[in-house]
């Protein structure tokens, strides 16, 4: 634990808000790609709708489950029948979809060169594996390294020695920056102009009635992070589920990623979160900061 964190971690108790409870509405599935997205760009005339809503369809079929009909995706997308008919027809024929004979489509194996393509080349996933292997043999906890894509992170790496945790957070899956420990370590480290802009476009949705939900909660989040350099979150995303989560740098000093561990089952405090795996999660993120490029990412 550096001597910052230290400093800060007895107010914990009394500072680090774990519930909010304010029931809402649905959470959306931050993989999509919503019609609403694509018509923004309406007024560009370089931007190829076409496109978009090929991966539109692309993504529809990657999350809700395997088989899934025309009908299901255009309800999904926000897409009209014709379109996701061609749409569909198209990915078919280039390989990345399939018709099961009986109404329903489902994606290709062709679909993994994408993650392929983009791990392979990716310096902080390559590296970070096999120390979120070794943190999480030692904590008997899942681990994992995100990063900041849009409003969301992104998982590039992850690791479970716990049974207990199930797969929907394997590596290319997103979840809201907002409600995230990992999240509110990547914001915390924006800079102020590009935070607020975060802020301005953000849209809550309630995964718990503990879920952060508006932009005063988050701000006030973010700041306690700025001040501890990690972050604890509880029952944000799921009940019986919390994180802590410390950034990764670049030789610049730059944070490039963060990396969290996570305990599903026993809401630990945030002073148990730290006694049991801040040390830990600190030595990987230094040991992976050495050997880190600037712009890893």
């Amino acid at each position: 634990m550096t001597m910052r964190q230290e400093s800060r971690a007895d107010e914990l108790s009394q500072a680090w808000p774990t519930r909010e409870v304010t029931p809402g509405v649905n959470a959306i599935d931050h993989d999509s790609l919503a019609l609403e997205a694509i018509e923004q760009f309406r007024g560009d005339r370089d931007f190829i709708f076409g496109l978009a809503r090929g991966f539109s369809v692309l993504l529809s079929l990657s999350t809700i489950r395997r088989h899934m009909t025309i009908s299901e995706v255009a309800r999904r997308t926000g897409l009209s029948r014709p379109t996701v008919r061609r749409c569909l027809h198209t990915l078919t024929k280039i390989g990345f979809a399939a018709a099961d004979g009986t109404g329903g489509y489902y994606l290709r194996p062709r679909v993994l060169s994408f993650s392929h393509t983009y791990l392979s080349a990716s310096p902080v996933a390559l590296l970070a594996q096999p120390l979120l292997d070794a943190l999480s043999n030692t904590t008997l906890q899942a681990c994992s390294l995100a990063v900041l894509d849009g409003q969301d992170i992104a998982y590039l790496a992850r690791s479970m020695s716990s049974p207990i945790i199930a797969p929907q957070l394997n590596v290319g899956r997103r979840q809201p920056a907002y409600c995230t420990s990992i999240g509110h370590v990547l914001l915390a480290n924006l800079p102020r102009a590009q935070l607020e802009r975060y802020i301005a476009g953000i849209r809550f949705y309630q995964y718990t009635a503990h879920t952060i939900n508006s932009k005063a909660a988050l701000r006030a989040a973010i700041e306690r992070v700025r001040n501890v350099d990690f972050s604890y979150v509880a029952e944000q995303t799921g009940p019986n589920l919390c994180s802590l989560a410390t950034p990764v740098r670049d030789q610049s000093g730059t944070c490039v990623a963060a990396i969290n561990v996570i305990v599903h089952g026993a809401m630990l405090t945030p002073e148990e979160m730290i006694d049991r795996y801040l040390p830990a999660l600190n030595d990987v993120a230094r040991r992976l900061s050495l050997v880190l490029p600037s712009n890893a990412c």
